[in-house]
């Protein structure tokens, strides 16, 4: 299973979002956040999440909108 996050200017609320995921009583997936052009610190943030935790991955695109960054993710996942 992949789970993905489209990310624009998230970064107060990024991380939240992904400890929620990785709370989930199902544990056996794949995370993909894409961050869709951020300007703002939400890749870092990203980044420093995925370092400590092999299901989550950084893909980065330019801004599109949330449809495409999910497009870009679908593309991504396993």
């Amino acid at each position: 299973m992949t789970v993905i996050t489209p990310a624009y200017n998230v970064a107060p609320w990024i991380g939240e979002a992904i400890d929620s995921v990785l709370t989930q009583t199902e544990g056996r997936f794949d995370y993909v956040v894409v961050d869709d052009g951020s300007t703002d610190g939400t890749a870092e943030i990203v980044r420093e999440k995925a370092a400590a935790d092999s299901r989550i991955r950084l893909v980065t695109t330019e801004n599109g909108g949330s449809a495409a960054a999910r497009n870009v993710g679908i593309a991504q996942s396993d």
